[in-house]
């Protein structure tokens, strides 16, 4: 499976106040920010669901960054490395759906809830990732995202001397990476998703 191992970034749109119906017009008003998105996906024959489901395959950080800091989410400078190498270097710009059409067709369909994630697609450059690789995502107005990709022990955890299971951390810290902690952020007086 690691040698059909793809990595891509994205802009993620986080929702940031619940929408039903929503015009694309009004689309981006619903938005409480933007982070980066590295999106792992493994080709091939495995079940579809199988492809991006896997644990550490949808990493997203380093923050998020609120709408009123990124002038334009449709003019941002976005670029993968693996090892220093460059592998995507392309413009928000040349989304094929926009951000706020991607808003009001879900919204047609779906009530969107804060903390909901729009991952926007990836530029060409998808890129190969072996254990070990480190990969750093970029986006203008948001900052760089660094990621090492572990090796299957890493992955799985592996027992410590003595028979602890040893569970590495993997991801940058301060990554988010559950749609909890991203709706306690987006909506901090929801009493549902405090601890």
């Amino acid at each position: 499976m690691r040698n059909r191992r793809l990595d891509e970034i994205e802009l993620v749109a986080i929702i940031g106040k619940p929408a039903r119906n929503v015009s694309k017009e009004d689309a981006l008003n619903y938005v409480a920010g933007y982070c980066i998105g590295l999106d792992m996906t493994v080709r091939g024959a495995e079940e579809r669901s199988m492809r991006k489901s896997i644990d550490t395959f949808t990493v997203m950080g380093p923050w998020m960054v609120t709408p009123d800091e990124i002038a334009d989410p449709h003019n941002l400078d976005l670029n993968l490395t693996v090892n220093g190498q460059p592998r995507q270097n392309n413009n928000t710009k040349n989304l094929i759906i926009k951000i706020h059409e991607l808003i009001e067709w879900a919204s047609i369909y779906y009530t969107l809830h804060p903390g909901d994630l729009f991952m926007t697609g990836t530029p060409d450059g998808v890129v190969d990732c072996q254990p070990g690789d480190v990969v750093v995502t970029s986006i203008e107005g948001i900052g760089d995202l660094v990621n090492r990709q572990a090796n299957q022990a890493e992955r799985v955890g592996r027992p410590e001397p003595g028979g602890r299971l040893q569970i590495p951390r993997v991801q940058q810290p301060g990554v988010c990476g559950s749609l909890q902690a991203l709706r306690a952020a987006t909506n901090p007086d929801d009493s549902q998703f405090r601890h």
